[in-house]
């Protein structure tokens, strides 16, 4: 399974959330020091978010954590 970075940004900008209107909601959320450079990128696939971001992903998108995942 590889992480696809391109569903992370196609559901923040379907949300309309800035990169960082992101970071605040998942900092509110998770409490760890995300920012909006980390976010990106996660986005454009040059890291990968940890698994409590991922949590916090899902929910905040009300998807599996699956869903950011692909078979290849």
């Amino acid at each position: 399974m590889v992480f696809d970075h391109q569903k992370l940004r196609a559901l923040r900008l379907e949300r309309g959330y800035s990169l960082a209107g992101l970071a605040l909601r998942l900092q509110q959320r998770t409490g760890l020091k995300i920012t909006r450079a980390g976010i990106s990128c996660w986005e454009r696939g040059k890291n990968l978010p940890s698994l409590t971001s991922l949590i916090a992903l899902a929910e905040l998108y009300g998807k599996e954590t699956g869903y950011f995942f692909r078979d290849w």
